[in-house]
């Protein structure tokens, strides 16, 4: 008799007849009452029968009730944590803010003095390419008057031996 209350007669043996299907639940049902009854164990009529859909969907609401209930107030408190961090991480940034301004302008002021500084050598590479361009064409200037120079010499002596030798043909 004690050995049929402490195998058959559990809660695990409750849920396990209310997991199978309604075949096997029923044959099984039958076994256990005829086991019960042939040791006069008293065994209650819902031994084994599942709740109605209703009575499970009604417990099923409860639970997600209080588990819904369990989420918000998780989810509240992550937020209330995000919240404190996200003020704290602007009040940190407000201050970089303002570092990162002077340093925006530190930044921009080296340009400028890059920039100025290469404009002054483009400037000075303007000039000293001016200056060899200009001495160029002094030298090619001063060249042509060599040659024109030259050539006028050249041009003298030959009228020079054309009138000496126009003469020697008149005498």
């Amino acid at each position: 008799k004690e050995a049929i209350e402490t195998t058959v007669m559990t809660e695990t043996m409750v849920e396990t007849l209310e997991t199978m299907n309604w075949r096997n639940r029923k044959s099984m049902i039958r076994k256990v009452r005829k086991l019960a009854l042939a040791y006069d164990v008293p065994i209650e009529k819902s031994f084994g029968i599942p709740l109605p859909r209703l009575e499970l969907e009604a417990i099923a609401s409860k639970e997600a009730t209080v588990k819904r209930e369990a989420r918000k107030v998780h989810f509240d408190k992550v937020n209330a944590d995000r919240i404190v961090a996200v003020a704290a991480r602007r009040a940190s940034e407000a201050g970089s803010d303002a570092d990162k301004a002077k340093k925006a302008a530190i930044r921009a002021s080296k340009l400028e003095a890059m920039d100025a500084e290469a404009e002054a050598k483009k400037a000075a590479v303007e000039i000293e390419a001016k200056a060899k361009y200009d001495a160029t064409l002094a030298n090619e200037a001063a060249a042509k008057q060599e040659n024109d120079a030259a050539a006028a010499a050249a041009a003298e002596i030959a009228d020079k031996k054309n009138k000496a030798s126009q003469n020697k043909d008149l005498r």
